[in-house]
């Protein structure tokens, strides 16, 4: 489980808000309320043209 566990202790949140507009976002309680599972999708990156050879 080590390997697996990110600790953001609430930083990272507004960061994503911030530089993205979410298509789905998601807190919720985890643990018994002990932690918070987060969700945050946003939207895909614009298709760029690929170059034709």
């Amino acid at each position: 489980m080590r390997r697996n566990h990110v600790r953001t202790q609430g930083h990272l949140w507004p960061v994503l808000r911030h530089s993205f507009e979410p298509l789905k976002e998601k807190l919720k309680p985890a643990y018994g309320g002990l932690w918070q599972l987060g969700m945050f999708h946003p939207p895909k990156k614009p298709e760029t043209p690929h170059a034709s050879n």
